[in-house]
C-alpha cells in the first residue's frame, strides 16, 4: 500500500492527475480488498399452497452485493412483505459474507408456507 501512495502523491505533485483524483484513488486503497470467492450458490426456496412455487439461486457474490441493501428493498415486495419479518437479516448477512454453508433460514409458517434458505457450493 506505501508504494501506491507514494505513486499516487507523486502523480499529484507532477500534476498527471489532480488532488481530487489523488484523494480518490488514496480512499480506494484504504478499502479492503474483496475476498476472492468460491463456486458457492445462495438458494431460497419458497414453497405455498396458494401461490407457484419460487426458486432462486444467486451466486454468493451478487447475494453479498444485494444484502447490502437488503434492509431497504426486501420489506417492498409484496410476495415477502409477509416472511421478511421472520427472517433473521443479521444472520443471513452473517453466513453471506463467510461464505457459510448450509441451512440459514427454514420457516414454516402457520398457513403451510414454507421458507428455506441456504448456501451450497455449486
Amino acid at each position: 500500500m506505501q508504494e501506491n501512495l507514494t505513486r499516487i502523491l507523486t502523480m499529484v505533485q507532477d500534476g498527471t492527475i489532480s488532488v481530487e483524483q489523488g484523494t480518490e484513488l488514496i480512499e480506494l486503497l484504504k478499502t479492503p480488498p474483496l475476498k476472492e470467492s468460491t463456486d458457492k450458490i445462495l438458494r431460497v426456496r419458497i414453497q405455498s399452497d396458494q401461490t407457484e412455487k419460487v426458486e432462486v439461486n444467486l451466486p454468493i457474490t451478487l447475494a453479498k452485493i444485494l444484502l447490502q441493501t437488503s434492509e431497504q428493498i426486501l420489506p417492498n415486495i409484496p410476495q415477502l412483505k409477509d416472511y421478511v419479518t421472520q427472517i433473521d437479516l443479521a444472520q443471513l448477512s452473517y453466513a453471506v459474507e463467510h461464505e457459510l454453508t448450509g441451512t440459514i433460514v427454514d420457516i414454516q409458517s402457520a398457513n403451510g408456507d414454507y421458507v428455506s434458505i441456504f448456501i451450497e457450493e455449486q
